[in-house]
């Protein structure tokens, strides 16, 4: 057998492997509620969150804060 030739570039490997956070955002029919999905592969991370209260006018948007909050949660539970 002859030498091994690799399938992917080294730069295809480092965009394959790079940290990812996938965020899903339901269209569930009411603008109040939100919920998020994330993966963080190389962690073996996923985090699942659900909200009844998305927001308080004028104080607060989880919509706005979700990506932060989701890598928070992800940061917390990494051992």
């Amino acid at each position: 057998m002859g030498a091994r030739r690799a399938v992917l570039s080294e730069a295809a490997k480092r965009k394959l492997f790079a940290p990812q956070v996938r965020v899903l955002e339901p269209d569930g029919g009411d603008d109040w509620s939100l919920a998020t999905v994330a993966e963080f592969r190389r962690d073996r991370i996923m985090v699942f969150w659900v909200s009844n209260h998305a927001y308080q006018k004028g104080k607060w948007n989880l919509e706005d804060g979700q990506l932060e909050l989701t890598r928070g949660v992800g940061a917390s539970v990494r051992y």
